[in-house]
């Protein structure tokens, strides 16, 4: 009478899963092989992700045929769901681990990476659009930048018309008073800054009407999604 032996081996449709989206998710497919002369009922397991994260298995358990049958293997589907929160420097390890089914030493594992994709997303709001200076002075008007996106990116900020001519002067300054035309941002940070205008006109009433401009360098996109200006 011939003795039964035990072992199983595990595989994965890719070892790594690149670019998923914060708040979605990504699916791979495991294969369990029963190395054994018997059939076999094996269970999969995974090690714990990070906070927020979860990992889904389509099943814990299989039962396979002897290495020596047609169904000595099965699949089993993954799905590993991203936290809307997930910034895009993130990048995890998981090992999934096929063992007997009654417990004991694990017959094998294998190691998947997950990669978060980068997301630009920003909004800017100027809260005081209509100022009024002494000529030859300045008027500093406050705006507020929030990257909202899950990477850091750098904003240029920049005068697009001015109604004034000749044009008064312009420049931006951080809240440390020092000019800039583009400013670093970490993800999902918010900074003021300052729309600096020198009131040149000399006449009583002369004003100027400037379009200020924040562009996010790192997104390709150019809309304004919010439409407000």
């Amino acid at each position: 009478k011939v003795g039964q032996t035990y072992g199983a081996s595990i595989s994965l449709a890719q070892s790594l899963m690149p670019n998923i989206e914060p708040g979605s998710n990504g699916t791979t497919t495991l294969t369990i092989t029963n190395e054994g002369n018997g059939p076999d009922t094996l269970r999969i397991s995974s090690s714990s992700p990070p906070s927020g994260w979860s990992v889904r298995l389509d099943a814990s358990t299989v039962s396979v045929d002897s290495k020596h049958g047609s169904e000595k293997s099965s699949d089993v589907s993954v799905t590993i769901d991203v936290p809307i929160n997930a910034l895009a420097t993130e990048e995890i390890d998981l090992t999934f681990t096929v063992l007997p089914s009654s417990g004991g030493a694990a017959y094998d594992e294998v190691v998947l990476r997950i990669t978060v994709k980068a997301v630009h997303a920003m909004d800017a709001e100027a809260t005081a659009t209509d100022q009024t200076g002494r000529s030859g002075t300045e008027v500093r008007f406050p705006i507020t930048i929030e990257n909202q996106g899950n990477v850091k990116d750098s904003f240029r900020c920049s005068v697009m018309q001015q109604t004034a001519s000749p044009a008064w002067g312009v420049h931006y300054e951080d809240s440390n008073g020092v000019q800039f035309v583009d400013i670093e941002m970490n993800a999902r940070s918010t900074v003021e800054v300052f729309l600096v205008v020198s009131v040149d006109g000399e006449e009583e009433l002369a004003y100027t009407r400037i379009t200020s401009r924040i562009t996010n360098r790192g997104d390709s996109s150019t809309g304004d999604e919010n439409d407000d200006g």
